[in-house]
């Protein structure tokens, strides 16, 4: 867009991003300066799901040891605070929200540089814009439509099938039975809690029913009590009925039910005789952040068209609330159809190609409702083969391997829960990408595969790929690579091949287990050479620099001493001499060190890359949970109603919808799946610091219905300490 219509023709609506909790209390407390330790307190009183403000700040300030009462300063802070609430912080970007112009668009708009190079930001938000009737174009871009394209692609190549969305069967049995399994992880819009909670209810059978199931879980039918009406007359439970018999037409496609904003507007227009300009006055009101402020005029609206076609007042009450419901947000059903298109799309793939979707989606991660670890362990539940980080076999993103195509079984990881074509393990595997080590630049990464893997030669010693072939580079008698374009024999051949590396980039990739060389040097082992090699020789261990007799170096170990290449992070890594080519570092003593095992292991995984391939942390404590009575996550799904039991496990979901009364919804993971709890209100003001301060917990419940406990009491398990990350939203 920006090409074709030039850089003062086309701009991003800008976005303004206001004070919330955690960045107001932060801000606030810099101004009143605060130290950090005291900011960091303060920070955790507001999650990433709840604001407190006035008389219950207070109160949340005083549990920390921090009372207003005995405070001016803090009195004050807590004044300030609760007064920025809301207000404008800074301008960023409404993705995808484009305006464009055939002429010069900053003459009509101030535009401003955006962060990224080549882009123009409008400086007005899309209220700003619709006010001024200036005409806002979304181009959506999505996450998965990338990993559907890339997952495309790898199916090809590996399995020789030409597929696109368009191909690929729409009724499909073994999708629509794992949509009604809700084994939905990982899949576009139908992996949410929600979502999971719903399909077995719902138990989509065609396209259209997962049309529905993307529009349904949104807050206008949820508010209206339209999700509940609607699965109950899909079950049998209640009859299908129309507020007015004339709404048969605009409503008998989702069961009498209002789901989309398109029958919405059909209903003010049929019913209460609505013009297109009103119409589209009540679609505006759907989208806008304050809905309530056009509400009204659109409800007095609504009666009045109503009142002039005799409708009675129930039913004029019926509509006004489903109209007033969906001002919370609806979904039209136009974007339903193409939701619901990836979303089969998604699940497709995941059922029939999960090597390859998962290489695409670890690729374009992040993006989808978990976080990468988690998806690595339900893959692996599904019988996915992951293949470790290794130097010389990773590529810079993951890739899909064929079974046994490079002998490295050492590491192969996977639990066999399923059958059938669940079990992926004997076809496809996939091996961990160097993307993924924290630290690792990407210039640095994709330098590393360069250097290993060869090129094919298209003559005049010049590769397909504009490097040279490795007979040139061996011909050259200042080359300072040796073994060119092959495998990487030790740490210090790494760092003479690739001297643009740092000292944090070799101990991350120390760390991450990448430096193993087919399990030959383990990590501690890895990170002692890499410490080595990565120092400078001075002349008084240098052998090969020349050493006068008399302490003082040569002209020759001066002109070597010369060579060398700081890097980023300013500490000198020697690019060697060629006299040095012959002499390799020795080897360390390394003996004394111990091999990392266990959890130690999956705690280094997990630091060091955001996922882990071996066992998940709870299986390393699994027998002691066992002995105290507590169950897994398998366990704990097919009980007796009103069973009280606890389960452990990592958390992986803190969620608080504002549709749920203050209900909290958390999920936890262990290494047989997940377990579901619902923390009602006063439960969660009990516990509250537990909740949100732990990464693993035991929680104790009492069993509701199809694996959903409610849970009475929390317990943190401080035995396991090591990254856990949650999605914490409202």
């Amino acid at each position: 867009v920006y090409t074709k219509y030039g850089m003062r023709g086309a701009g991003m609506t800008a976005n303004v991003i206001c004070y919330r909790g955690k960045s107001a209390l932060r801000e606030v407390g810099k101004t009143f300066g605060f130290d950090d330790e005291m900011l960091g307190q303060l920070s955790k009183i507001n999650s990433s799901y709840e604001t407190f403000r006035d008389e219950e700040l207070n109160r949340r300030l005083k549990e920390k040891g921090f009372d207003p009462a005995d405070s001016f300063k803090l009195r004050k802070f807590s004044e300030m605070y609760s007064r920025i609430l809301d207000y404008p912080r800074h301008l960023g970007q409404h993705s995808g929200g484009m305006v464009v112009s055939l002429d010069r668009l900053d003459g009509i708009v101030p535009l401003e540089p955006a962060s990224m190079v080549d882009r123009r930001i409008i400086q007005w938000d899309k209220d700003d814009c619709e006010a001024l009737k200036i005409v806002k174009i979304d181009l959506l871009g999505l996450g998965m439509m990338a990993v559907l394209r890339d997952t495309i692609t790898l199916v090809r190549e590996h399995h020789g099938e030409e597929l696109d969305l368009y191909k690929i069967p729409h009724d499909d049995p073994k999708v629509y039975e794992t949509l009604q399994n809700a084994d939905t992880v990982g899949m576009f819009q139908v992996e949410s809690r929600a979502q999971i909670a719903f399909l077995p209810k719902s138990k989509p059978r065609t396209f259209y029913d997962i049309v529905v199931q993307v529009a349904i879980i949104r807050p206008g039918p949820i508010v209206g009590n339209m999700l509940k009406s609607y699965i109950a007359r899909r079950q049998g439970l209640e009859p299908i009925t129309y507020p007015h018999h004339t709404l048969k037409p605009t409503l008998e496609r989702t069961l009498g039910v209002p789901l989309f904003q398109e029958q919405l507007l059909k209903i003010a227009m049929d019913i209460a005789d609505f013009t297109g300009g009103q119409a589209e006055e009540l679609r505006r009101a759907m989208g806008f952040k304050r809905p309530d402020r056009r509400m009204e005029q659109i409800e007095a609206n609504l009666r009045a068209g109503m009142t002039n076609n005799n409708i009675d007042q129930a039913t004029q009450d019926t509509i006004v609330k489903c109209v007033k419901a969906f001002a919370n947000y609806g979904f039209p059903e136009s974007h339903a159809y193409s939701f619901a298109l990836l979303a089969y799309a998604s699940a497709y793939f995941i059922v029939h190609y999960r090597a390859c979707f998962m290489a695409a989606m670890f690729n374009n991660y992040p993006l989808g409702f978990y976080s990468a670890a988690t998806l690595v362990k339900d893959a692996q539940r599904h019988g996915l083969h992951f293949l470790p980080l290794d130097i010389n076999r990773s590529d810079y993103l993951f890739t899909v391997e064929e079974a046994g195509e490079t002998g490295d079984r050492r590491h192969e990881t996977g639990v066999r829960t399923g059958s059938g074509s669940d079990w992926v393990a004997r076809e496809k595997r996939v091996r961990v990408g160097l993307k993924y080590v924290r630290g690792l630049r990407q210039e640095i990464g994709e330098k590393i595969i360069t250097e290993r893997d060869p090129k094919p030669d298209c003559g005049s010693g010049i590769s397909d790929c504009g490097f040279p072939d490795e007979k040139s580079v061996s011909s050259n008698p200042k080359s300072n690579i040796k073994n060119p374009k092959s495998e990487y024999t030790s740490i210090e051949d790494l760092i003479r091949r690739v001297p643009e590396i740092n000292k944090r980039e070799i101990r991350a990739l120390s760390l991450a287990g990448a430096l193993n060389f087919d399990g030959t040097v383990h990590r501690r082992e890895a990170l002692w050479q890499s410490e080595l090699a990565i120092q400078p020789i001075g002349p008084l261990f240098d052998r090969g620099l020349g050493i006068a007799d008399c302490g003082f170096p040569t002209d020759e170990s001066r002109d070597a001493n010369q060579n060398l290449d700081l890097g980023n992070s300013g500490s000198a890594v020697r690019t060697p001499h060629s006299e040095l080519e012959k002499s390799e570092i020795p080897n360390p003593q390394s003996a004394f060190l111990e091999r990392m095992e266990g959890l130690e292991l999956v705690d280094a995984d997990l630091r060091k890359t955001g996922i882990s391939i071996g066992k998940h942390p709870m299986a390393f404590i699994r027998e002691e949970m066992t002995k105290l009575g507590i169950l897994s996550a398998w366990q704990s799904r097919d009980l007796r109603k009103g069973q009280v039991v606890s389960v452990a496990g990592a958390v992986i979901i803190r969620q608080r919808p504002m549709t749920a009364n203050n209900v909290v919804f958390i999920t936890l993971e262990d290494e047989t799946g997940f377990s579901n709890f619902i923390v009602m209100p006063d439960m969660f003001e009990k516990f509250r610091a537990v909740i949100n301060q732990s990464s693993f917990l035991i929680i104790r419940g009492i069993f509701e219905e199809r694996g959903m406990i409610k849970a009475i009491s929390f317990k943190a398990l401080n035995d396991l300490r090591t990254e856990v990350v949650s999605h914490n939203f409202r």
